[in-house]
């Protein structure tokens, strides 16, 4: 069965999980570059790596959980 969604109906939830998973995506594509620089200059990751890495697991958490609450 295929549900059929206007664009009223997705409303805010959706756009939330967007600005989500866009935010997950600039922190990946920022960790990388930063990642690649230090290890062209052979030093060790910046101290904060491991609380990004926390916090986009979190991230991902919450937008499963918007797509769940949208999509249901």
């Amino acid at each position: 069965m295929v549900q059929s969604h206007g664009a009223s109906a997705l409303g805010g939830l959706f756009y939330l999980k967007l600005l989500v998973a866009a935010t997950m995506l600039a922190m990946s594509v920022f960790v990388m570059a930063v990642a690649k620089k230090s290890a062209k200059a052979g030093t060790p990751p910046p101290s904060y790596f491991e609380t990004m890495g926390r916090t986009s697991g979190l991230l991902a958490l919450v937008s499963v959980a918007l797509a769940v609450m949208v999509f249901g």
